[in-house]
């Protein structure tokens, strides 16, 4: 709530301001958020912490473990109708499958709305068989992707715990 409080005040004050003092302020604005992201970076270590799960990640990565877990979500995920090399590889296949789709939704080169796409998509035989086909591998490879993730966060932390 005090967010909201924060926002209506804020915007009483620009109504206050003269039409160069808004001017000057639209212009530092984006400078005071430039230097606010930085300046909590470098008081949260986000960059450190990026480094450190990367490094991490990478060990899970090459883990036989974690390997024999991607091989195990493999066959799961063939099993229920959806062979893929990995989640990655299933969920990059279907957004090529989507863009494909939603640019004959779309056709030609205008650029529309996202809520005037939606409705159109939503009237589209092609887009409601592809929106079914994405949801149905969703609900199939679940259960094969709850045991993958678990297998990754508990290396994951063995190696966290490690360092």
């Amino acid at each position: 709530r005090w967010i909201e409080a924060e926002a209506t005040a804020a915007k009483s004050y620009l109504k206050t301001l003269s039409a160069a003092s808004l001017k000057a302020y639209d212009a530092t604005l984006p400078g005071c958020v430039d230097s606010s992201q930085r300046t909590t970076e470098k008081e949260y270590g986000i960059p450190e912490a990026n480094s450190e799960w990367a490094r991490v990640d990478g060990e899970v990565q090459h883990d036989r473990r974690y390997q024999s877990a991607l091989e195990t979500w493999r066959s799961c995920a063939a099993a229920a109708g959806h062979p893929a090399q990995s989640r990655l590889a299933l969920i990059t296949d279907l957004r090529k499958e989507y863009t494909s789709v939603m640019a004959g939704v779309q056709g030609g080169d205008q650029v529309l709305p996202q809520d005037q796409l939606a409705a159109l998509a939503a009237q589209n035989p092609t887009w409601r068989k592809f929106h079914q086909s994405e949801l149905d591998a969703a609900v199939a490879t679940f259960a094969c992707s709850r045991a993958a993730d678990r297998t990754y966060v508990s290396i994951f932390v063995q190696y966290l715990n490690r360092a």
